[in-house]
């Protein structure tokens, strides 16, 4: 019973350590002023033809899903979700690149993954089969209160 409580607890660490990896490895934070922030964010908005959001939220503070202008007939099925946040000068701009399926996991894990970013999936109700729906794009362009900008795509 010891042996099998040390290989369980080894396997549970590796696990652990694998995942702090993997997350590191989809995560960058540049220390960026905020001009090259906005050109970060502009760069990023040009690869799409197709300038319409999918997801925004109204001054009440409600999220509101956008219809798009026309779904596409064969939509790219997007395989990252991409996620750009300028969190002010002493945090950064923060930039997290999730495989898809991993966004369909949910839960905690993901949570940290974008815990830099201030983007809670949930509070938006986002939801991986309607960004398949709707192909690569753009799904939020959000600006905080405080000057904060999150900006989430697909591709």
């Amino acid at each position: 019973m010891r042996e099998f409580l040390k290989v369980v607890l080894i396997c549970a660490a590796l696990g652990f350590g694998g995942f702090l990896w993997f997350a590191s490895q989809l995560t960058s934070v540049d220390k960026i002023d905020r001009s090259s922030a906005d050109m970060r964010f502009r760069a990023a908005r040009e690869q799409f033809t197709d300038q319409t959001v999918m997801l925004r939220m109204d001054e009440g503070g409600n999220v509101v899903e956008l219809a798009p202008t026309s779904l596409p007939m064969f939509p790219v099925i997007p395989t990252d979700l991409v996620v750009l946040a300028w969190r002010g000068p002493a945090t950064g701009l923060v930039e997290v690149r999730i495989p898809i399926w991993f966004v369909r996991m949910k839960g905690p894990a993901l949570e940290f993954m974008l815990k830099d970013t201030a983007f809670e999936p949930r509070r938006w109700g986002l939801d991986v089969e309607s960004m398949q729906a709707r192909g690569a794009g753009l799904v939020l362009d959000h600006y905080g209160r405080g000057g904060e900008r999150v900006l989430v795509w697909t591709e």
